[in-house]
């Protein structure tokens, strides 16, 4: 069972969402700009962090009728979440994925979320609320130590060399999350700017680099 005295600890001028001895976890779902001054406050402390960051990974809808009460049977989404799109929010903390005390987790969880049939479309789940969202298992855990490490997010079929575009593709991922996963590669130096570009391109292009050749 969690250990209350150890959730919601004051660390400073801040609180932390888990304080174990020098071991700080953060969940974080979103809005990691306001975590900068958090881990540059811990990291000055020598606090080792972990952020975790909960993806949907795969869904399963149950809808409820305001009408007549009754409520649909789980029913899975299409959709399923991929980890490339955390790195739109790593971005905001660029400056600190090299940091040897901090770890990042992305949590791939399975889903139910629960939504009312009270939207503007016909079938009335355009707009509609969603009320609830239960964790029903972990799918897996991606853990990030190290530069090294974000070459998980480098994948395959890339050609040699790529633009944001050809990593969009590949990714399965919007041109918006394909840019941040490109900027956040290129700072941890795991891919560098070339000047070879495709015949006709005139977007940036980039080619994976060794670290220990850098």
């Amino acid at each position: 069972m969690p250990d209350p005295a150890r959730q919601e600890v004051p660390v400073g001028p801040f609180v932390a969402d888990i304080l174990d001895g020098q071991n700080i976890v953060e969940i974080q779902t979103g809005h990691f700009e306001a975590l900068k001054k958090k881990l540059e406050y811990y990291f000055s402390l020598c606090y080792a962090v972990t952020v975790v960051c909960p993806i949907d990974y795969r869904k399963y809808l149950v809808w409820t009728d305001p009408e007549t009460g009754s409520v649909s049977e789980p029913r899975k989404s299409p959709k399923t979440g991929k980890p490339g799109r955390i790195l739109k929010e790593l971005w905001q903390i660029r400056s600190f994925l090299a940091e040897p005390l901090l770890t990042v987790e992305i949590v791939l969880l399975d889903v139910t979320e629960y939504r009312v049939l009270d939207g503007w479309s016909k079938d009335r789940k355009k707009g509609c609320s969603k009320v609830d969202r239960i964790p029903q298992a972990v799918e897996q855990i991606i853990r990030l130590t190290c530069p090294e490490d974000y070459r998980f997010f480098l994948p395959d079929g890339l050609p040699d060399p790529f633009t944001a575009t050809d990593y969009r593709k590949a990714a399965g991922l919007t041109m918006r999350e394909a840019y941040s996963a490109v900027h956040v590669l290129e700072e941890l130096r795991l891919i560098a700017e070339t000047a070879d570009r495709k015949p006709g391109s005139r977007a940036k292009a980039y080619r994976q680099q060794k670290i220990s050749n850098l």
